[in-house]
């Protein structure tokens, strides 16, 4: 997968790149829903469900578990599906990916 030269767009309506992610799960970033079953977990979008299911069969749960694994976040799933970081620090989340914006030249 060649990330080079490839167009990027962030949208971010706060002022500060990453605010509502830093509070996210009560400053924990549930980062995901990690439902394993894309018809059960579509269900929890209401009328995106058919927008979304092109997306989520591109890119699913496993995907951004790997994701975040590679750049150094370690998931953990508790009760309900929900995943947050093993260090339960959203903050541990922003600076990864903003390290990662940084490596990449976005």
């Amino acid at each position: 997968n060649n990330k080079k030269n490839k167009r990027v767009l962030i949208l971010e309506k706060n002022s500060e790149l990453g605010k509502k992610l830093k509070i996210t799960g009560g400053g924990r970033c549930n980062i995901l829903n990690a439902e394993t079953d894309m018809r059960k977990l579509l269900k929890n979008y209401g009328t995106s469900e058919k927008f979304l299911q092109t997306p989520f069969s591109i890119f699913g749960m496993q995907d951004t578990v790997d994701f975040f694994s590679k750049i150094g976040i370690e998931i953990k799933i508790e009760d309900r599906k929900r995943a947050f970081p093993r260090s339960e620090r959203a903050l541990d989340v922003f600076n990864a990916l903003e390290k990662e914006l940084t490596k990449n030249k976005v």
